[in-house]
């Protein structure tokens, strides 16, 4: 089973809307997906009351309750588990890093979103995913680019690692 969480401190970065578009695609492809929702607005569990598809199941959870999720997500048969964090830096923020094969941190090219990096990537540390970023190494380049640059001249924050086996 290969986990993914979304997280960011700010709301309204797609994070829900990755999530839901990651857990189609590979329910599409064949295989069986679970989606976390620990985002208390449960954006993504209301989207599946609308959907008639079982693949793929969304569940809402606390961070709390986010490992016998993972558990029973992964005594179902789940291929891929994808987890939807809150848009802070919270319990499931660091829950959802913490659980992770995968970290991806959506982001768009408003400095107002790019302000918030240097927290998640403090938030990933705490996590133990990530030692050094990208983020880091070109920190200052991107905050000497002018606002008008063009969205690929802007840093886009990835953290990936392998849990040791018989991690939840």
């Amino acid at each position: 089973m290969f986990v993914t969480s979304l997280v960011g401190q700010k709301g309204g970065t797609g994070k829900t809307t990755v999530a839901l578009g990651l857990a189609v695609a590979a329910a599409a492809a064949g295989h069986t997906v679970a989606v976390i929702d620990l985002d208390p607005q449960a954006t993504a569990s209301r989207w599946k009351d609308r959907r008639k598809e079982e693949n793929p199941a969304v569940v809402s959870a606390q961070a709390s309750r986010l490992a016998p999720a993972l558990k029973a997500a992964e005594s179902n048969g789940a291929d891929f588990v994808i987890i939807d964090s809150a848009g802070r830096s919270d319990d499931s923020a660091l829950a959802a890093a913490r659980a992770a094969d995968l970290v991806l941190v959506p982001t768009r090219t408003s400095i107002v979103e790019l302000e918030t990096l240097p927290a998640v990537i403090d938030l990933l540390r705490i996590a133990g995913v990530v030692r050094r970023s990208l983020w880091q190494s070109q920190r200052d380049r991107v905050w000497s680019r002018n606002s008008s640059a063009p969205a690929s001249a802007w840093t886009v924050t990835l953290s990936c690692r392998r849990r040791s086996s018989g991690s939840p």
